[in-house]
């Protein structure tokens, strides 16, 4: 049975107090003069207008990994009530039926933003395979390339590393619901722990379903005005976590 507990602000996240966040947090925003937001909204739930100046960036991670890490995301936590099987739930996650919808819906939605630049695209995979390289880029995209050295960034990588997020599970474990026997949100933080739980006909199926709404095709008619050699095979390969 689900368990809804009514809870303040601060006791769900220590940084927030009632509607505002704590006077600490705001000091700092006011010295670096910028904000920082994270959202599992779609694409075209986002406010409709903002800011200029704003920078999104949409992180991306091989969806049946995705699958296989919500699944224990919600079948750990009270509050989600997930208490099917993985297969159950893998049904449930390709029909749609889950919350945010079908991975691919997802994708699509902020598709357009990529292709005209609003939206720096970062994937999972890229993060774990060479992070230096993924925070090159991204601070590229912030604009912070011209104030931050190579060893600067060099000197904060290990900070943004998984085994040392997980040293630190008071600070990255969501205290927004309440967890099942010690889970720990900071769960394996690998590439590919899809292939140790989910079976070759789920992968037939997943492909299936990209097929069946035409996910490439979709792709490319997003990015094809903007890029005139952009390769959608390769880019929804990509994607999918295939290289």
């Amino acid at each position: 049975m689900c368990q809804i507990s009514h809870r303040s602000s601060r006791s769900i996240d220590s940084h927030w107090n009632e509607n505002e966040l704590i006077p600490p947090i705001q000091n700092r925003h006011n010295q670096l003069g910028r904000r920082l937001f994270n959202t599992h909204l779609r694409g075209d739930m986002l406010p409709g207008e903002t800011p200029k100046k704003c920078k999104f960036i949409y992180i991306h991670r091989s969806p049946l990994d995705a699958c296989v890490s919500f699944y224990h995301h919600l079948s750990h936590q009270h509050e989600g009530c997930y208490e099917k099987s993985l297969n159950e739930f893998f049904d449930e996650w390709i029909a749609g039926k889950l919350p945010f919808g079908t991975w691919s819906d997802h994708i699509l939605s902020y598709a357009s933003l990529v292709a005209n630049g609003e939206v720096f695209l970062l994937s999972y995979e890229d993060m774990v395979g060479n992070l230096e390289e993924s925070v090159d880029k991204l601070a590229k995209f912030l604009e912070l390339d011209d104030c931050l050295t190579s060893q600067d960034v060099k000197s904060i990588l290990p900070l943004f590393s998984f085994s040392t997020m997980k040293k630190d599970l008071n600070k990255f474990q969501p205290k927004s619901v309440t967890w099942k026997k010690d889970f720990n949100f900071l769960r394996k933080g690998v590439v590919g722990d899809e292939k140790e739980t989910l079976s070759d006909e789920q992968r037939l199926r997943f492909k299936a379903h990209l097929d069946s709404r035409y996910f490439s095709k979709e792709i490319k008619e997003h990015f094809k005005d903007k890029h005139a050699t952009f390769d959608s095979k390769k880019f929804v390969n990509r994607l999918i976590g295939y290289q």
